[in-house]
């Protein structure tokens, strides 16, 4: 994993599944982050996701139980190349966490961060 330092908050490299849920939908939707931090994350998806949509999120970090959720707004979209696949790079604003989920964050961000 390496660090983005050009933030406010540290944001590390990863690549960790998620689930998407919209709401009313019954299926989430699978998905991976390729960078997290405190405040948001990269969500990389097969398909757009609309600018402005809310979602909630579950992040099944490495070796941390329960799943973090969280509620979180699209700010942007691009496309992009992954392992020669087209897929869609959105960039994600949490905007609502409990306690105990901000916790787990923090402490696997500061565990995976040289700070």
């Amino acid at each position: 994993m390496s660090i983005l330092h050009f933030r406010r908050y540290v944001r590390v490299e990863v690549e960790i599944p998620i689930r998407i849920i919209f709401r009313g939908d019954k299926e989430p939707i699978a998905a991976y982050i390729s960078n997290l931090s405190e405040e948001g994350a990269s969500l990389i998806n097969t398909t757009p996701i609309r600018i402005t949509s809310s979602m909630e999120v579950e992040i099944s970090l490495p070796q941390v139980e329960p799943p973090v959720l969280v509620r979180a707004d699209v700010l942007w979209v691009r496309p992009m190349m992954d392992d020669g696949q087209h897929v869609f790079a959105h960039g994600l604003l949490f905007n609502r966490i409990g306690y105990e989920d901000r916790q787990r964050l923090k402490t696997f961000i500061s565990q995976n961060s040289s700070y």
